[in-house]
């Protein structure tokens, strides 16, 4: 039987590959596809810049003028530029794909059947934008990854000293592709730590992984100087710290990215809800996930507002720009935990939350759609 299940492990990991694969020769950005836009998604800023670091990094060359963002993700199109000189991200991100596809199957399996959860992989991948922002060439894809790593071994799993070590390496390693993405992780690192307690042992474990992440962020301080001149600051990050952030027009934003642009920023684009409508049961599937998992599930869904509200007060991060410019694959490593919650709502909050609880959870977020967009 053991047998059998890895032969069909393997197979639905081919089917997912091929599932990528096909994804990715089909898309409308697609360098080399098109004769009008032949450059596809490396005209694009982001991408464009990817592929004059990964060049410069397969040469040796640490100019300061070929880089931008933080080299750790184009280091890995570096290995593969040589060889595969238009698609040098490809065998990258399609090994970090089929490590998410792994790895969520594993967070899935911990509260579903062997079936419920490969069927929700399959509508994960249905899901309008996930897929199609694992094909383009983001520093985002390595550390949504990561994530999902760290969640499943300091949430999912009852974590053990083994867990919140290789968890530590996984949250340094992320700091060398978006330093600040491993904020975002944070709160299930304190959590981890909570349930290890006595208070000894939790505080040499939390010692011990702080040590593994500084040496990380240490190691890519140090890539910073020899590339940038300066430890801290990239390119990048002196134009986010220029742009700001700010709270200001957060509930506008937060109205535009769920409801509708169309009255803030007359973008007539489907946003969040409309492209999404089954966010509006999530929450019942949140409680149950706390209920199970204590206060690691609520450290998962504070990682999660942290994110959300991160970007949202971010000056440069709204409905205007999210869609029109690509910025919506910061939030897309959220979506299949949420679909998750979803799931869980319909499958099992009925029979584990009190009415007085459920209902409410229920209703509230469709009741402040309602009152909102008339």
């Amino acid at each position: 039987m053991s047998a059998l299940l890895g032969r069909l492990g393997k197979a639905m990991l081919l089917l997912a590959a091929l599932v990528y694969i096909g994804a990715y020769l089909a898309h409308p950005a697609l360098p080399g596809a098109n004769q009008l836009l032949p450059l596809g998604w490396w005209g694009w800023w982001d991408q464009g810049w990817y592929l004059k670091s990964a060049n410069a990094l397969a040469q040796l060359s640490f100019d300061p003028s070929s880089h931008w963002y933080p080299v750790g993700y184009p280091a890995l199109g570096a290995l593969f530029v040589r060889f595969i000189p238009q698609h040098p991200f490809l065998i990258p991100n399609l090994l970090c794909f089929l490590g998410m596809m792994v790895v969520l199957f594993r967070i899935f399996r911990a509260f579903l059947s062997r079936l419920e959860s490969v069927v929700l992989l399959g509508v994960c991948l249905l899901q309008q934008l996930f897929l199609e922002h694992l094909l383009i060439p983001w520093s985002t894809i390595p550390t949504q990854l990561g994530t999902y790593v760290i969640i499943l071994l300091l949430v999912v799993r009852r974590p053990q000293r083994r867990d919140l070590l290789i968890a530590s390496a996984v949250a340094g390693a992320m700091a060398l592709f978006r330093p600040g993405d491993v904020v975002f992780v944070f709160p299930l690192f304190v959590a981890a730590v909570c349930y290890r307690l006595p208070l000894r042992r939790a505080v040499g474990e939390a010692v011990m992984a702080v040590s593994v992440v500084a040496g990380f962020i240490l190691l890519a301080l140090l890539i910073n100087r020899g590339v940038f001149g300066v430890f801290w600051a990239t390119p990048y990050t002196k134009v986010v710290d220029g742009i700001g952030f700010g709270v200001t027009s957060f509930w506008i934003d937060l109205y535009g990215l769920l409801v509708s642009a169309r009255e803030v920023f007359a973008l007539d684009t489907p946003m969040l809800l409309e492209r999404y409508p089954w966010l509006l049961i999530t929450l019942p599937g949140v409680a149950v996930l706390i209920q199970r998992l204590g206060l690691r599930g609520v450290a998962l869904a504070a990682s999660v507002l942290i994110t959300f509200s991160f970007y949202l007060a971010y000056q440069d991060f709204d409905a205007s720009t999210a869609f029109r410019f690509n910025t919506i694959h910061y939030l897309l490593w959220i979506l299949p935990l949420a679909l998750l919650a979803a799931y869980l709502t319909l499958r099992s909050a009925w029979k584990r939350l009190r009415l007085r609880l459920l209902l409410p959870l229920l209703c509230a977020p469709c009741l402040c759609v309602a009152s909102v967009h008339v």
